[in-house]
């Protein structure tokens, strides 16, 4: 009888363990599943920002504060009991800027965006870390909102020369939850940015400066 119940454990054990190296293939399986290269890039719905992430082109002296241009931040309130932060005001679309974009962004964006800049965090590409993250589907990363951003700015301000963009200053706002659209705006007096989802909210607001070009074309 005792080589029974140690021949029905030992079964049993080698059954479990059996069963949960299947869960992890499966798991692991899934996991490169969903972060498998894909066949072509659908970050752009017109140039693909890739040119403008790969030149590289970074802002040529200190940018100004946000407080300088526009966007005010809340101080610590004086006289409260606690010296407790003010709540910042939700960022909107100012009175009067022009819409200059709009990209179309399909469910694996952001999985085409890391392929570009190395950023594999799966709250990217795969929807199961996503949503076990907190987020309802995978979200674009914040670089890739500010490539597109700076893609429309150098097309709408700059006449498509990327090195007249002296200064590019950013903060995100909110996460641009995949699949969705991009929109960028941008004021009349040409130093702000701000970017919206397709439902209007807003996710990356910015300050930018125009300047001359310093640079040779012939050293580019």
């Amino acid at each position: 009888i005792s080589f029974i119940i140690i021949s029905f454990f030992s079964v049993l054990l080698l059954s479990l363990l059996l069963f949960t190296l299947f869960l992890f293939t499966l798991f692991f399986f899934f996991f490169f599943l969903m972060i498998r290269r894909p066949p072509r890039s659908t970050l752009s719905s017109s140039s693909a920002a890739s040119d403008v992430y790969k030149r590289q082109v970074v802002p040529k002296r200190r940018p100004k504060r946000e407080e300088q241009a526009g966007f005010k931040r809340q101080d610590h309130s004086e006289g409260g009991s606690g010296g407790e932060k003010a709540k910042r005001e939700p960022a909107r679309v100012p009175a009067g800027a022009e819409w200059v974009a709009e990209h179309r962004l399909q469910q694996f964006s952001g999985r085409h965006y890391a392929y570009l800049s190395g950023d594999f965090n799966p709250i990217h590409s795969s929807v199961l870390m996503a949503k076990a993250s907190g987020f309802k589907s995978t979200i674009l990363q914040g670089f890739a909102q500010m490539a597109l951003m700076q893609e429309a700015l150098v097309r709408s301000c700059c006449d498509g020369d990327p090195l007249r963009l002296a200064v590019l200053d950013v903060r995100f706002v909110s996460p641009l939850v995949l699949p969705n659209s991009m929109a960028v705006h941008v004021t009349q007096q040409k130093d702000r940015v701000v970017v919206t989802n397709g439902k209007g909210d807003v996710t990356m607001v910015g300050t930018f400066e125009m300047g001359d070009v310093p640079v040779a074309r012939s050293k580019l």
